[in-house]
């Protein structure tokens, strides 16, 4: 690797290291920006098996959405589309509840499809 590619590498996990403290104390935003850093892999902890990364960072997404942090709602359901429809549309709902525009346009294509009516 580079320098440069170094000096990013290192930066990368002091951020996800400072947003990992965040995220414990339950800030939602901190929450979803760990689930983008496993998502990646830019940040987080080096050897950390696949199947481990999968599941932090499927926790740290329904972290974020239970906190109500509205993007995270809105992936949460597009996990959900595909076999749990109607767990899709609540969260489509509560992320459009909070005027988050594709929460807004996902629940009405979803009640265009038939889902969660």
């Amino acid at each position: 690797k580079s320098d440069a590619e170094k000096k990013r590498e290192k930066a990368s996990q002091k951020q996800y290291h400072s947003c990992l403290a965040l995220a414990k104390k339950g800030d939602p935003e901190a929450c979803f920006l760990i689930h983008g850093y496993l998502s990646t892999g830019i940040g987080c902890p080096t050897g950390m098996p696949d199947d481990v990364r999968l599941t932090e960072e499927r926790t740290w997404l329904q972290r974020a959405a239970d906190l109500g942090h509205a993007p995270a709602q809105v992936q949460l359901g597009h996990l959900n589309l595909v076999g749990r429809p109607q767990v899709a549309v609540s969260w489509f709902r509560k992320a459009a509840s909070q005027g988050e525009r594709l929460g807004l346009y996902n629940l009405g294509e979803a009640y265009y499809q038939g889902h969660g009516v």
